[in-house]
Formats: structure tokens, sequence, C-alpha cells
């Protein structure tokens, strides 16, 4: 089975911040039998063309000179196209150049897969000049903000009705595409995975009263608040350090916040880590906190549950498909920072919680949360689109 993955981003190397869920699902569809071919964007010191892990990745430039490129990459589209003005008129472009760039390849393909709503743009037209199938995986971004009505509604519209299947990492976002007009029959839900020998259970019992958090420093992730909940936090227990790994546009506007709560020495911000480290970081923290105000499917989340970490996180979008409220984590509303720290406090008050909720959280993700397991599910659905 041949796929063509039509894709926003795609890692620019194996060992990077940036999230690796459309490389770790295309790399294992290629261990399961597939072939995959993805075209992306490119960036700064990435190869044209290369083979990662089996995966054929052809890269495409969409603006010139290239070191202008503003679009893709770094914070993501939705926060690149709000702080700088050059992603903003670099849309037409990047759509324009997606599309040429995999005319050429399509006809060789059996099945055209696209990751996001911009994508599947160029998917659409590809379809009806081949007619080949198209998938398409809604992440979270371009359908959780996006208007049903007016010509953004309209273009979402065209977009999701014409695709033979759409994948959707979390529940709500199913009735959310429902209201476009797509057949409850023509959605499937299937959530990222992890790679449970990479991320293995933290041998570790107890650290101290370390916590880490992970994500862009962006909005949307909800960092401001989580540092609010810490000032009450160390009130109870002053020796706790939260670690907040990332970057992004809110970094110096999070650090201030943290010096104006006398937080400085209980807030490490060490920037943005390589993904293979990742696993030690887990390793060597306690509880993993994710304060998101919207999300698809966090793949950090389902990293730390593999490693054994217990959570406090926001219930919002696809968290409670994976973190289960009182068995593996405890959930609070999103923008309450009281909420949080009493979560917070809850854990670091109860050992045997924390170890009963870190055993519980390895046990769900081995049940159903694998690569492998993701993996197979797709193809499940590449095999179905093929026989319509």
């Amino acid at each position: 089975m041949k796929i063509l993955l039509l894709s926003t981003i795609y890692p620019r190397s194996l060992n990077e911040f940036l999230p690796t869920f459309m490389h770790d699902l295309a790399s294992q569809l290629v261990k399961d039998g597939a072939e995959i071919h993805c075209i992306a964007p490119h960036d700064a010191n990435t190869k044209n063309h290369e083979f990662m892990e089996g995966v054929e990745v052809s890269r495409f430039n969409y603006f010139y000179p290239k070191k202008l490129q503003k679009l893709c990459y770094g914070a993501g589209i939705p926060a690149n196209m709000e702080k700088i003005f050059l992603a903003k008129i670099q849309m037409p472009f990047f759509i324009l150049s997606l599309f040429f760039k995999s005319v050429i390849y399509v006809r060789k393909y059996d099945i055209i897969h696209c990751l996001w709503p911009i994508p599947g743009i160029v998917g659409v037209i590809l379809k009806y000049l081949t007619g080949k199938p198209l998938i398409l995986t809604l992440q979270g971004y371009g359908i959780n903000n996006a208007k049903v009505t007016g010509i953004q509604g309209m273009l979402m519209k065209w977009v999701l009705t014409n695709c033979n299947y759409i994948i959707t990492v979390n529940k709500t976002m199913i009735e959310k595409v429902q209201l476009y007009g797509v057949p409850h029959e023509n959605l499937v839900f299937i959530p990222n995975g992890v790679d449970a020998k990479k991320f293995k259970l933290k041998k570790v019992k107890k650290n101290g009263y370390k916590l880490l958090s992970i994500g862009a420093f962006v909005p949307k992730k909800g960092q401001i608040f989580l540092i609010e909940a810490m000032a009450e936090v160390v009130k109870k227990y002053p020796q706790t350090v939260l670690t907040l790994v990332g970057d992004g546009p809110l970094r110096f506007e999070l650090t201030e916040k943290a010096k104006s709560l006398g937080l400085q020495d209980n807030i490490y911000f060490p920037g943005t880590i390589l993904h293979d480290k990742i696993p030690l970081l887990f390793e060597e923290s306690d509880l993993f906190v994710l304060s998101s105000l919207a999300e698809g499917m966090p793949l950090v989340l389902i990293e730390a549950m593999a490693c054994g970490l217990p959570q406090v996180a926001t219930s919002v979008d696809g968290i409670p498909d994976i973190a289960l409220d009182g068995e593996t984590s405890i959930l609070v509303p999103p923008k309450d920072p009281q909420s949080l720290s009493n979560a917070i406090i809850k854990l670091l008050d109860d050992d045997e919680l924390i170890r009963k909720y870190g055993e519980k959280s390895r046990e769900r993700v081995l049940n159903g949360f694998t690569w492998s397991d993701i993996s197979s599910e797709t193809m499940n659905v590449y095999q179905k689109a093929l026989k319509d």
C-alpha cells in the first residue's frame, strides 16, 4: 500500500523538540508494510529529499528568498500568523507550492493522506484530478476554532465533505466536524500514540517535589495559570521545583511572571530539549502538569503516562480521552490556578496516590495507545477507503 502524506510540518531531524507524532506514525506504518512519502515545507538546515527511518520525505520552498519563510515551524502556523507579518501573506504561496510539489508524485500512490485542513485543500484538488481516496487527520488546529459560516466555513465544509474518511485524535472533534455536514460513518477516532520501549516505567519512586510541564510557550498552553498555581503550592511545599520545558513568544512574559511572584528559585526554564532527553526528564520528575486551554491529543501527556507519571491536567478537548480523572490523573477546569494548585498539593500529600496513578497510567497507555496500535487502526481506514 502506497501513501502520499501531505503536511504543514515534518520533523527536521529525529531528535528535536518539535512534536514528532506524524513521523512516529509514518515510520510505524512503514514497519507494518506501507510505503510512505511525505511532502512537507522546507526549513533552514533541512534536506530537499531524504529518507528518515524508511519514510521518504520531500520538502518544498514556498517563499523567496528562502530565509524569509516564516509560516511553518517555530511556534506553529496560528502563532506565526498572529505575530509575524510575512507569515500572514505566505499562506497562498504555501498552498500553491504544496500543490505543485504533490502533483508530481500523486499518481504513483494509492491514497492521499493529509494532516490538518490546510493540506486538505490540496488533497481535495488532487482527489478530483486523480480519483485517489482522500484521508484527512485532524489534530486540533484548524478545527477547534474554525467558523461554520462565512467564507472560512464554506472552505472548511468543502474540504471536510470531500474526504473519504476523517480521522480525529479526540472524540470532541467528531461533534465539531459533524456541524459541517459530514456523515458519522465517515468519521474515525484514532488517538496519538507512544513508543512504549523508549518511554519506560520510571524506576525512581520519589525524587522529592519535582514537577514537569512541556509545551510551546503560546497562549493555548496556559502556562501562565500554572505559574500562578505554583505560588500557592510553594506555601505548603517551599522545596517544590517546576521545570517548564519549551520556548515561544510568551517566554519573556512567563519568566517575568515567575519573578513577580518570587518564584525564580522554584521555576526552571531550560528552553527546548532534544527529544531523546525527554524520557530522562520524566524519570527525574514526580508529577506531570498540563495546563492547556485547548488540545488535540497531547503526545507529551501520553509519553508522561507511559513513564508512569501521575498527571494534573485540564479537562479540555482530547485530554479526558486519555487521562482518566480519579484513576490516572486529576483533571481540573482550564484557566483555574486554584484548582491546579489544589490538585498538585493533593498528589504531593499522598505518595501512595502518586504510585497508584503512575501504575494505572502506564497500564492504560499499553492498552491501545502504542504506535503499533495506532498504525493498525490507520491501516484499517486505508483498506476501507480502497474498497469503497
